[in-house]
């Protein structure tokens, strides 16, 4: 989980990195939590996400719909 970055603070890119999740992924995650603000300024520039955040985002992660088996 860690990307070899010490810092306490990652960039998105990073943040994913981290995470080990998709871009996509994280961003559906910052706005279920309501953060989609955040997300509209990182277009205009570079944000970012504190790790402790992080790490309550991932925490708090539902696990998706179970799939039916194919049989």
């Amino acid at each position: 989980m860690n990307e070899g970055t010490d810092s306490e603070y990652l960039t998105l890119d990073q943040a994913c990195a981290y995470l080990g999740v998709a871009p996509a992924y994280l961003r559906r995650l910052l706005r279920e939590h309501g953060l989609g603000e955040f997300l509209r300024a990182s277009m205009k520039r570079q944000v970012l996400l504190r790790r402790t955040d992080l790490d309550r985002l991932a925490s708090s992660r539902r696990p998706g719909p179970k799939r039916r088996g194919v049989a």
